[in-house]
C-alpha cells in the first residue's frame, strides 16, 4: 500500500492522536511510514502541514499530490483544497477557530468554508470536532481500506474502535 496524507492544522490543536493513528495502521500492516513534521509556524492559530507517507516516498506533499488531506478546522480545508489528487479527498472538520485578524476586529471568518471544499474537492467527508479517530478512518475509507481490513489492522491499538468504524464507513459524503 502507498499513500500519501496531508493533515493541516492551527498551532496549538494536538495533532499526535492523527499521527499515532496512521503509525500504527503502518506498523501493523507491515509498512514503512514517513513523517514530515510541521510545515509552517507552530505558533497558536498559524497553519502547520505534516506529511504522511505509507508505504514509500519522501518530503512535503506539493498540490494535487496527496491521496487524502485532513483539514483540523474549516479555514484550513479552504487552504488545503487544492492539495487532493484528482481522485483523491479531504476530511475538513466541524471546527471554526477565530484567525487574530477576525480577533482584533480586522476581517470576518469566511461563512462558505465548506462550500468553497465541495466545489473545488472531488470528494469531501466532514467530522465533528476533535474526533480524530473518525478523520482518521475517512482517510482510510477514502484509501479504499475495507472495514474488515480496518477491523484487524487496529483493533490491538485501539480495542473499543468497532463502533466508531462503523460510525466512519456509513458516513455519507458531504460530496462524492
Amino acid at each position: 500500500m502507498k499513500c500519501s496524507i496531508l493533515i493541516n492544522s492551527v498551532g496549538g490543536q494536538s495533532i499526535n492522536p492523527y499521527l499515532t493513528f496512521f503509525s500504527n495502521f503502518a506498523k501493523a500492516m507491515g509498512e514503512h511510514i514517513f513523517i514530515d513534521y510541521q510545515k509552517g509556524f507552530s505558533q497558536e492559530r498559524c497553519s502547520e502541514s505534516h506529511s504522511v507517507r505509507i508505504g514509500g516516498g519522501y518530503g512535503e506533499i506539493l498540490e494535487g499530490g496527496a491521496d487524502v488531506v485532513i483539514a483540523t478546522e474549516q479555514l484550513e480545508g479552504v487552504k488545503s483544497r487544492f492539495y487532493p489528487t484528482s481522485e483523491g479527498g479531504l476530511i475538513v472538520s466541524t471546527k471554526r477557530m477565530l484567525p487574530s485578524s477576525v480577533i482584533n476586529g480586522q476581517g470576518e471568518y469566511p461563512k462558505d468554508c465548506m462550500q468553497k471544499c465541495i466545489n473545488d474537492c472531488f470528494k469531501v467527508f466532514e467530522y465533528s470536532e476533535n474526533d480524530y479517530l473518525t478523520a482518521c478512518l475517512l482517510a482510510l475509507r477514502l484509501l479504499e481500506i475495507d472495514k474488515k481490513t480496518a477491523t484487524e489492522y487496529l483493533s490491538k491499538d485501539y480495542p473499543d474502535i468497532g463502533e466508531v468504524i462503523e460510525r466512519a464507513y456509513s458516513q455519507k459524503f458531504v460530496k462524492a
